[in-house]
């Protein structure tokens, strides 16, 4: 008979013990890979591939974009202006002074607010080296956000004890913007937060307030009517959030909200009738809340620690298409198809995306399918107008021509639901 002496004895418990120890990890590590498998499992690490980095930025807020030339506002020093019509070497080419906060930009024209009362202001871009202001107006202290919606503005501003109000800016005429209505949302709580989105005669306010009596703090969705600009009129109060928000978009009939930590992550709230919102979708954020949401096309893009990219096509159920853990937290995100635009603290970064190349029924290459496609297939089949690039992006019955078929088969998919475009043939 073979008898094991102790030491061996010992030697082999103790590597049972630390297999024990290994197998207990392992399945830790499983447990909270399943915790997570909704949010990640799914994601195509390589849809989101970074292409380019410009480090001359500092305190980024917000970006946008025209003709290549990325905008990028930074609190406390000036909106840089960046060429990224080679994406892999993005090029700080000027900058105009101003601490600026957010900015969009419509046609040739962007439009910024300044922090400490320097005023919201509309600025030619056609050439971004000779850009002049063409309108300016003034009375914002802590100006931080601007919507643009036809030829109106929403600009949301803080006073000097953190209490928030929203300004109704006419920019009709943008050599003289006119503010038409100022909403202070009651009840007058000692400090708002938040952002503002209009849809049709409505303006959507999302904020997190103090509320005096009874001494609570509560986040909340308000509506207000706006069929008179001037004299707006508040319809809807819903305490509906779970934490506070800090963005909120608008597509089509539902209203995408970022609750920051302790909240929900994005939630979707159908608002097809203003009166009667109702929470219909959610996605959970891993790190507990976001802070921003940038919507184009069936895509929504939330920053939090992380990019996050999701697939919105049924807002019901939001899920991931990929996300980015970029070098710093990302603070804005601008699409210009294939590219999305990231700016974080001190970086601003160029990704291309996969997922926003040779979208069926794209025809301008926009990152959407709507009636601009539908507009641009007509200008250039009757118009003289400019071809499709690539020019199977027109064909989009997959019949291998570019005819009046496929202007008709866009417009049934878009407005009778019809088939859905295909990836086209036509040389």
């Amino acid at each position: 008979m073979r008898v094991r002496n102790s030491i061996s004895t010992f030697s082999e418990s103790q590597n049972l013990t630390s297999i024990g120890r290994f197998i207990l990890s392992c399945a830790a590590l499983i447990l909270v890979a399943l915790l997570f498998l909704p949010v990640l499992a799914f994601a195509q690490e390589d849809t989101l591939i970074l292409l380019g980095t410009n480090t001359d930025v500092l305190n980024t807020y917000a970006v946008s974009a025209y003709n290549k030339h990325a905008f990028v506002t930074g609190t406390g020093l000036w909106i840089s202006v960046i060429n990224y019509s080679v994406p892999t070497l993005p090029t700080k080419i000027t900058q105009y002074t101003g601490s600026a906060y957010d900015i969009e930009i419509k046609d040739t024209l962007a439009y910024y607010v300044l922090d400490n009362d320097f005023g919201f202001h509309i600025r030619d871009i056609s050439d971004p080296l000779e850009s002049q202001v063409v309108g300016s107006c003034y009375g914002f202290w802590h100006g931080f956000r601007v919507h643009l919606f036809d030829t109106l503005a929403l600009l949301m501003h803080r006073t000097a004890i953190e209490y928030c109000l929203l300004e109704i800016i006419d920019i009709s005429d943008p050599t003289d913007p006119q503010v038409l209505s100022t909403i202070d949302p009651p009840p007058y709580g000692t400090m708002h937060f938040g952002d503002a989105y209009k849809k049709d005669n409505y303006v959507y306010w999302v904020d997190h307030a103090y509320i005096e009596e009874p001494w609570e703090e509560v986040g909340r969705i308000i509506v207000f009517d706006i069929t008179d600009p001037t004299q707006p009129v508040q319809i809807v109060s819903d305490t509906c959030l779970q934490a506070r928000p800090n963005a909120i978009w608008i597509k089509d009939n539902y209203a995408y909200v970022v609750e920051t930590f302790g909240g929900r992550g994005l939630v979707v709230f159908d608002i097809s009738d203003p009166y009667n919102i109702d929470s219909v979708g959610c996605f959970p954020i891993p790190e507990g809340g976001a802070w921003n949401v940038y919507i184009k096309g069936s895509y929504a893009y939330v920053c939090t620690h992380r990019l996050y990219v999701l697939d919105i096509s049924d807002p019901a159920d939001p899920s991931l298409v990929t996300y980015y853990n970029t070098p710093e937290i990302p603070n804005y995100v601008f699409v210009d198809p294939p590219y999305v635009l990231v700016g974080c603290y001190s970086s601003f970064l160029v990704f291309e995306a996969s997922f926003l190349k040779d979208i069926p029924g794209d025809v301008n290459g926009d990152g959407e399918v709507d009636l601009g496609d539908v507009l641009f297939l007509v200008s250039y089949l009757y118009k003289q107008g400019p071809a499709p690039e690539p020019i199977e992006r027109g064909d989009v019955n997959g019949d291998c021509v570019i005819d009046l078929g496929d202007v008709l088969y866009l417009v049934s998919y878009l407005y009778k639901h019809g088939p859905a475009p295909q990836n086209g043939c036509a040389l």
